[in-house]
Order: C-alpha cells, then sequence, then structure tokens
C-alpha cells in the first residue's frame, strides 16, 4: 500500500500538469463544454449518445479494452460540476503521454470505461438541479420519464456495465468527523426498506473504502457518509436493486474555495484509486464494518458563522450567513449572501468564524431577519463587501 500510496502522491503533485485546461470556475459555459469535446476528438473517440429536452448532444467517451465495464456520469444535477471537472481531469490523463508510458496504462487492458461528463446539459448551462422540464433526474429511476434517464438507462443496458458511479455536489453545510467540513462524502446506496447488505452493497463499500483509505491521508477527517434510507427513485437504490454496484460520489467544500479546485483534484485522485482497486476486484469480508465507521454526514456548518452578534442593546444572538449562487448574464456565478439562522447556534460550525465580542462586527443589511440578503460587514470600521463572482 505505500508503494501504491506513492503513486497518488505523485498524481498530486504533477496534478497542475495533469488536469483538463478547465480553470478555477464552477460555471462550466456551454461554448467551454463545446470546445472541451471539441479539444478531445481530435486525439479521441466522442460519441453522440442521444439529446436532452432542449436538444442538446449528451456526450460519452470511452477507454480501455478489457473485460470489466465501469460506466462513469456527472452532473445528473445541473448546478453540481466540481465532479464534471474531475472526470474531464480523468480523460485528459488517459490521453496524456504520462499516463500512456505509466505502469497504470495497463488499467486500460484490464478495464473498459465510458464517461458520460455531463448528463443533463440543460439543467448545467441553465445551473439549476433540475433539466429542462423541473424534474429531478436523480429522482427519476424508477420512473424514467425523461429523455436524459431514458438515455443513461438505454446505454446501461447496452454498454452493460460491472461498475457505475454516480458524480455529484454537495451543498457546504455538511460535517463528516465532529467539527470537520466533509469535503467529500459517498454512499453504498440500500436496495430495499430495510437497508440489509447484499453482494451488491458490499462491492460498492468495498470500492469506497479503497478511496477513503487514500484520500483521507490528504484530508484526515473530512470525508462523509450519507444516509441510506431506501428510495427506488434515486438512481443508486435503483440500481442497486437491479444488481448493478454504483457509488455515490459528493464532491464538497471546505474553507475559502468556492471554485473547489481542491476538491476537484481529490475527486480526480479517488476515481484513479477506484479504477486500480477494480482492475483486479475481490470483495474484502469485513467492507460493511469499515464503510460504517466512516463518519454519517450532518447538516452542521454554514459559510460563515458570526457568534455573539448584539441584536439589541440587551441581546446577542449566533447569526450564520450562507451563500446563494445566481448565474450572472457574463456567465459567471455570483455568490451572494443572506441570513440562514439567528439564536444560538452553538451546533453549528462555519467555514469561516468571527466573534463579535472579539471584533467590532456590524452586518450591513436591512434587517436581521431570515433570508434578508447581507450588502456588506463592517470590522474596525472596515468595509467589505460580501458578494463576489467566479
Amino acid at each position: 500500500m505505500e508503494e501504491e500510496l506513492n503513486l497518488y502522491q505523485e498524481l498530486y503533485k504533477d496534478y497542475s500538469d495533469i488536469k483538463s485546461p478547465i480553470g478555477a470556475v464552477r460555471y462550466l459555459s456551454e461554448p467551454l463544454i463545446n470546445k472541451l469535446n471539441h479539444q478531445i476528438s481530435h486525439q479521441h473517440q466522442i460519441v453522440n449518445e442521444g439529446n436532452s429536452v432542449l436538444d442538446r448532444v449528451i456526450s460519452s467517451f470511452e477507454f480501455g479494452q478489457g473485460s470489466f465495464k465501469i460506466l462513469i456520469w456527472s452532473q445528473m444535477h445541473g448546478n453540481e460540476s466540481t465532479t464534471t471537472k474531475a472526470v474531464y481531469d480523468l480523460i485528459y490523463y488517459f490521453l496524456n503521454s504520462k499516463f500512456k508510458n505509466s505502469d497504470e496504462a495497463d488499467l486500460l487492458n484490464h478495464l473498459r470505461i465510458k464517461i458520460i461528463p455531463v448528463l443533463n446539459p440543460d439543467g448545467s448551462f441553465a445551473w439549476t438541479r433540475t433539466n429542462a422540464n423541473q424534474v429531478d433526474l436523480n429522482r427519476d429511476a424508477k420512473d424514467q420519464s425523461q429523455p436524459e434517464t431514458k438515455l443513461l438507462m438505454r446505454i446501461i443496458d447496452d454498454f452493460k456495465p460491472d461498475f457505475c458511479f454516480n458524480m455529484h455536489d454537495q451543498r457546504s453545510v455538511f460535517e463528516a468527523e465532529e467539527s470537520q467540513a466533509a469535503q467529500l462524502s459517498f454512499l453504498s446506496a440500500s436496495y430495499r426498506k430495510d437497508r440489509s447488505l447484499n453482494e451488491t452493497r458490499l462491492k460498492s463499500m468495498h470500492v469506497i473504502n479503497s478511496m477513503h483509505q487514500v484520500l483521507q491521508k490528504f484530508i484526515p477527517e473530512q470525508i462523509g457518509r450519507y444516509d441510506d434510507a431506501f428510495n427506488i427513485n434515486c438512481f443508486g437504490d435503483y440500481l442497486h436493486a437491479r444488481a448493478l454496484p454504483t457509488v455515490l460520489v459528493e464532491a464538497g467544500h471546505s474553507g475559502n474555495d468556492y471554485a473547489r479546485e481542491r476538491t476537484r483534484q481529490l475527486c480526480f485522485i479517488g476515481l484513479i484509486r477506484a479504477l486500480i482497486e477494480l482492475k483486479d476486484f475481490q470483495t474484502s469480508e469485513n467492507s460493511d464494518i469499515y464503510y460504517h465507521s466512516i463518519p454519517e454526514n450532518s447538516k452542521n456548518y454554514t459559510d460563515l458563522l458570526i457568534k455573539n452578534y448584539s441584536v439589541s442593546e440587551t441581546e446577542t444572538l449566533d447569526v450564520s450567513i450562507r451563500y446563494r449562487e445566481i448565474l450572472s448574464e457574463k456567465s459567471t456565478l455570483i455568490f451572494e449572501p443572506y441570513i440562514d439562522q439567528i439564536g444560538n447556534l452553538d451546533h453549528i460550525y462555519g467555514h469561516q468564524t468571527m466573534d463579535a465580542e472579539l471584533e467590532d462586527i456590524q452586518i450591513n443589511s436591512e434587517k436581521i431577519e431570515l433570508q434578508t440578503i447581507v450588502k456588506s460587514l463592517t470590522i474596525s470600521e472596515n468595509d467589505f463587501v460580501m458578494r463576489f463572482e467566479i
């Protein structure tokens, strides 16, 4: 394992030379995605798998000649782009001469990997969770009412993968270990209501464990596990009910990295770890024990926590401020701050925390009420505009 860990440390160190040309952005515009796909098509075949509600092309890329087949899709939710950047990094890595000349190139002799970078292009370019029909595609697994979910199921039926990765972003509210933000989270979904274990779930757990063992070397105590309450409408649950192992990957947030570049890098390394594990796949008897030792996520984080804020001459309360993401006309994301919670927030942690007992802080908004937009903060007579763009 130590020798293998050196590989991931090397990938981490050389990441800037490996990754795709997508910059430190969250919104991936239609021209940007089209340009990326065009660039890749000069080196590798691109497949038009079908079309979205608004007739946008949904593309895929396939690598490897092996017998074990893996399907990876990202951006089923249009406003979750971090893992899309990571899967494009994976595509560029496969095309990189450094990979082709490395021992890891043998992966593609054992595996056959199909990647769908953007499953929901209409939602992606409108920056909405849902598709153009306002349907959450990850709640459409059973009904398959939408062209995008029908397309995904057709690919699954035709490609017949042995393993799947369903790639998402999670909100900035999640905590992993006590007081630690969840930079990444995973789920091996239930296949029925009693949440019992079977071979399919154990396979997914085993791969999650292998990813966790490596990634926690980079972000100790910052990896979480999602609740596994059964919902047949979700793709992980639905595919597990069909005996197809599927790992849910959720890219999270930490600190001031609102472009989520660090999480992007970790997702890329996690995918490499998973592919290496699947090359010679064997499950462990204790997969469920290790998996359940990963802490379950809790919603105990906020973007900015201001402790002991004076709301009147006689009362001080804690104020939680979160960011709302708004797509601008310039194809950038505006992060607009608003008041999310007010009260005794001892159970809440902040990606940034201030104490009004230690600093002279003034929240500049129309009123200190829930959902009110925060224009700026005044700290020791200096004004700081909180609204920003990426």
